[in-house]
């Protein structure tokens, strides 16, 4: 149960990460869109 635990929280982390980053780069292409 700990390794399946282990493994559900970083499929979580690494979705957490891509869309912090899907985010930054959307906010960035609307920044340079509006200016």
């Amino acid at each position: 149960d700990s390794l399946l635990d282990h493994m559900e929280i970083s499929i979580v982390e690494a979705e957490k990460r891509a869309n912090g980053g899907l985010n930054l780069r959307e906010f960035y292409t609307v920044y340079l869109v509006e200016t």
